[in-house]
C-alpha cells in the first residue's frame, strides 16, 4: 500500500497487549542515505517525553493506524545509540529544492510516498517554483532517478531522450 507522508503524521500507534491506541506520530524520521522511513517521533497520551517507534516494531499498517505488540516497542532517543547519526540530521525532505546533475531547478519536495511495508520512499512530488508554475505542471520523481541527497538539495538524472543514429534510422543497401 502507498502513503503519502501527510498521512505518516497524527496516524494512531495501536499496542496489541493494551488492546488499543498508546500513541500518536508526531514526526517521520527520514534516513537520507537510502531514502526510508528509519522511524517515527510518537506522543503519548499520557506522556510528556517524545518517544521513538522503529519501523521493526510496527507489526502491520493498514495507512491508517501503526500496529505494535506492545508499549515497550517506543523507545527514548539516547537508548537508540545505532540511529543517533541519523537522528542528529532531522532531515527534511518537504521542502528540499531538486535539482538535475547539469544544476537545471525543477522546484521543491511538496510531499512523498511510501511502500507500507518496507517504508522506503518511492516517489517525490515536485512542485516548480511560482514562475515556473504556470508553464510547467508537477513532477514526479521516482527514487530511481535520484543520484544525491545533500543537506540542502536532492539531485536527480537528467531526462534524456535516445536519439537515433542515421545508421539505424536507414536500412543499408545490398
Amino acid at each position: 500500500m502507498l502513503i503519502v507522508n501527510t498521512q505518516l503524521i497524527g496516524m494512531p500507534v495501536v499496542s496489541i497487549h493494551a488492546g488499543g491506541r498508546i500513541a500518536t506520530t508526531t514526526e517521520v524520521i527520514i534516513d537520507p542515505h537510502n531514502l526510508t522511513v528509519a522511524g517515527f517521533y510518537v506522543a503519548r497520551a499520557n506522556g510528556t517525553q517524545e518517544e521513538i517507534l522503529l519501523p521493526q516494531d510496527i507489526r502491520e499498517t493498514d495507512g491508517r493506524v501503526l500496529v505494535i505488540n506492545h508499549e515497550e516497542d517506543l523507545a527514548m532517543r539516547e537508548d537508540l545509540i545505532r540511529l543517533k547519526q541519523i537522528l542528529d540530521l532531522s532531515y527534511e525532505l518537504v521542502g528540499k529544492q531538486v535539482v538535475t546533475k547539469s544544476n537545471s531547478k525543477l522546484g521543491v519536495v511538496e510531499e512523498y510516498v511510501v511502500e507500507s511495508e518496507s517504508l522506503t520512499i518511492l516517489n517525490l512530488h515536485i512542485t516548480p517554483s511560482l514562475l515556473k508554475s504556470f508553464m510547467k505542471p508537477d513532477k514526479v520523481i521516482s527514487r530511481k532517478q535520484v543520484e544525491e541527497i545533500t543537506d540542502t538539495k536532492i539531485i536527480v538524472a537528467e531526462a534524456t531522450l535516445k536519439q537515433r543514429t542515421r545508421a539505424t534510422q536507414v536500412a543499408p543497401s545490398t
